[in-house]
């Protein structure tokens, strides 16, 4: 009857989960624009387009816009 208790406290407890806030963890914004930027020069390169980006051009000139909203800038 002890195991059983014990085993069944075990199953309660609460599972942990990181959350990161402040990118110390992962760095979403860099990988999301490199994406970003490899996309935005297929897409000029599809139209003939001379221009090229890379991601940190981009998250410094377009860090709070949708992606939408950074073609649409550039």
């Amino acid at each position: 009857m002890f195991n059983n208790r014990l085993y069944n406290f075990q199953m309660q407890m609460p599972m942990v989960k990181y959350i990161d806030c402040d990118n110390t963890l992962v760095q979403p914004k860099n990988l999301a624009f490199e994406a970003c930027a490899d996309l935005a020069n297929e897409l000029l390169e599809k139209h003939g387009q001379p221009e090229r980006y890379t991601a940190e051009f981009l998250l410094e000139d377009f860090v709070w816009q949708s992606f939408r909203g950074m073609l649409s800038g550039l």
